[in-house]
């Protein structure tokens, strides 16, 4: 293996374990209650291997739930090609693919959002579902009736609803089922949807 490999090779296991252990963390404490010593501790690495791949931990929540972008984009991808009888049904399943992932998802949201005292979880998960909102717009317009309103806009009002909706959910302990919240959102979106 060359020297370029393997170094290649080495960063990113140190970003995926630095990342699992802040993961595992968060299901523990609030994020400002962490410490870079007890992120690198537990990933089993030096603190300058963590500041050689991240600016502060703030920088690492990005990466884990690029992670996590990443995977979901895929799997709505596949939802935006397969042939559904129209479009609202599309979006449907767009809404369940995503509300999936903060009912299954390997990260423990209910445990997450508990320990958020300072909020800065609740600004990343924001971002994360502004950014899906406005790629699903930016690659689909034709799915949606926008007149003249900015994507950057409607993102941010759909986010700012969805991550109010999810820590409400999981600080208040509500019991709204996922197919419960799957038809609320849908409800409140799919007038935003052509026919």
């Amino acid at each position: 293996m060359d020297k370029k490999r393997k170094l290649d090779s080495r960063i990113i296991r140190s970003k995926r374990d630095l990342a699992n252990s802040l993961e595992e963390l968060l299901q523990e404490k609030n994020l400002d209650d962490i410490s870079i010593t007890e992120i690198t501790d537990r990933a089993m690495v030096s603190k300058n291997t963590f500041y050689n791949n991240f600016e502060d931990k703030g920088d690492l929540l990005n990466f884990i739930f690029t992670r996590y972008e990443e995977k979901l984009d895929d799997d709505i991808q596949k939802i935006l090609v397969k042939q559904y009888e129209g479009r609202k049904e599309t979006i449907y399943e767009v809404i369940k693919k995503i509300v999936g992932f903060f009912y299954s998802s390997n990260l423990s949201f209910k445990k997450m959002v508990k320990n958020d005292k300072s909020k800065t979880l609740y600004w990343s998960v924001n971002s994360f579902i502004k950014e899906m909102i406005e790629k699903l717009i930016r690659r689909f317009p034709e799915f949606f009736a926008l007149n003249n309103i900015p994507t950057t806009f409607i993102g941010c009002i759909y986010s700012g609803a969805m991550s109010n909706m999810i820590y409400y959910m999981y600080s208040e302990d509500t019991k709204i089922s996922e197919s419960q919240c799957i038809e609320y959102i849908y409800s409140l979106l799919s007038p935003l949807v052509k026919e």
